[in-house]
């Protein structure tokens, strides 16, 4: 596990709208790695990134998913390979029982796992993302208050911690 407050790198998988989104409000913060094959290198370093593959990524101290919940398990299979013990795994899907459950079964027993449901969008954040919501369930997740406190302090947002059952209700 990295050290206290050295969470220094970013990786995100899936680099459509809302990963576009995460590495515009976390350059500031972080160096930013992203993969999506679908999405031109060019593209990435436009939006901030650095462009690399899923060894990259995975090489990352925080591993952002940022894919749709019916892709979750085929990006996991193929980013756990490449996670390094202690890195901080997170998704961002609208609802969290079932990806949850994927997580835990299918990520690494040394890595932490912690639920994220940003309440808006790449459309609703155009004006900025302080003062939104965003529920974080903590999953197996020594980092959920440094994690919070970084969301609420740096980024603005409003913390909501819950849990995958409470939250899909």
């Amino acid at each position: 596990m990295p050290t206290k407050n050295t969470f220094t790198s970013v990786g995100i998988l899936g680099f459509g709208a809302f990963g576009r989104l995460i590495a515009r409000h976390l350059h500031r913060h972080f160096r930013i790695v992203a993969c999506d094959p679908g999405v031109p290198d060019a593209n990435i370093r436009a939006a901030h990134a650095d462009a690399g593959g899923l060894s990259d990524v995975g090489a990352c101290d925080i591993v952002i998913l940022a894919v749709p919940v019916t892709s979750l398990t085929l990006a996991i299979r193929q980013i756990r390979p490449f996670l390094r013990p202690g890195c901080l795994v997170i998704d961002v899907g609208s609802v969290k029982v079932s990806p949850a459950r994927v997580m835990l079964a299918e990520l690494p027993p040394d890595v932490e796992i912690l639920g994220t449901h940003p309440l808006f969008g790449p459309q609703s954040a155009h004006d900025g993302i302080a003062g939104r919501k965003i529920a974080i369930c903590p999953l197996r997740c020594r980092s959920t208050r440094r994690v919070a406190a970084f969301l609420h302090k740096a980024l603005g947002l409003d913390v909501h911690v819950t849990t995958p059952e409470e939250h899909d209700r």
